[in-house]
Formats: C-alpha cells, sequence, structure tokens
C-alpha cells in the first residue's frame, strides 16, 4: 500500500518517461479512479487519501481536479499560474 506521498512522487517521477515516449512536453493528464487503485496498491482509495494526493501534489507543482465522479485531471501548477485572473467584483453586482 502506497502512501499518498509515495503516490504523488511515482506519478510526477513517471512524466519524464511519458514526456520522451510522446515527444513532447506533457503539461496535463487524466486518471481514473481504478488507475489510482493499482498506482496505490490500494483497495480503496478513500477521500481522505485523495485530499492528502491532492496537497501532496501541489507541492510537486501538480494541481489536481476531480473532473468526473472516477476521474482526476492534473495540470502542471505553473500552467494555472498564466490563467487569466478575474476578481469577486466581476461575479457581485454591487447594490
Amino acid at each position: 500500500m502506497r502512501s499518498p506521498r509515495r503516490t504523488a512522487k511515482l506519478i510526477v517521477d513517471a512524466i519524464p518517461r511519458i514526456e520522451e515516449e510522446r515527444d513532447r512536453r506533457t503539461t496535463r493528464f487524466q486518471l481514473s479512479l481504478v488507475s489510482l487503485v493499482k498506482i496505490t496498491e490500494r483497495e480503496v482509495v478513500d477521500q481522505h487519501f485523495l485530499n492528502s494526493l491532492f496537497s501532496e501534489m501541489m507541492c510537486l507543482g501538480w494541481c489536481m481536479i476531480q473532473v468526473e465522479n472516477t476521474r482526476y485531471g492534473f495540470i502542471r501548477r505553473e500552467s494555472v499560474q498564466n490563467w487569466v485572473k478575474l476578481s469577486s467584483k466581476r461575479f457581485i453586482q454591487t447594490e
């Protein structure tokens, strides 16, 4: 059974190999819950584990988001930092 820290490191350490195979930089990818179960060597990946994995991925420069009930997206944190920033004023009308 792998810890969230070990799982995050395993995922991030695989990216250079994937980039070499694809011959291009990887800035985002998806993993299914089934893949996470296999990577973690756990029978069940619970919410507590996922929350810890989110934090560990962030420490390693990746954002992790749930995109479907059983699918997770990963994007390089540096990519997200370049997105347009909006303030609450754009969404809240003053009376």
